[in-house]
């Protein structure tokens, strides 16, 4: 576990609240926690699921729009390029192939 989130406020693993400020994982992490939110104000249907809160942080860091011009370059380019943990570019670039695109719902 990474954080608890809650509708007013999340608390994050000793581990990842450590992290400098803008740190990959934590902003992941963070975003993960805004869809955790959502489901909890019923604007994302329940219940919440971990793949779909890395989904939807990737959607909020990693906007198709600006990822898609890059998509030649390595992983770890783009990782750092949009300040995100590597595995998830390659995350990314999957949800682009099966057309999970932003907007769109697993």
């Amino acid at each position: 576990m990474v954080a608890l989130a809650t509708r007013a406020r999340f608390y994050l693993a000793p581990d990842v609240s450590a992290l400098p400020a803008g740190d990959p994982k934590l902003r992941f992490v963070a975003a993960m926690c805004l869809y955790s939110r959502d489901v909890d104000t019923g604007e994302i249907p329940e219940p919440y699921r971990s793949e779909e809160a890395e989904f939807y942080a990737r959607c909020v860091l990693l906007p198709d729009e600006e990822f898609e011009p890059y998509l030649n370059e390595l992983d770890d380019q783009l990782a750092q390029r949009f300040r995100v943990p590597v595995e998830q570019v390659a995350a990314k670039r999957a949800d682009i192939t099966m057309g999970y695109g932003n907007g769109r719902t697993l």
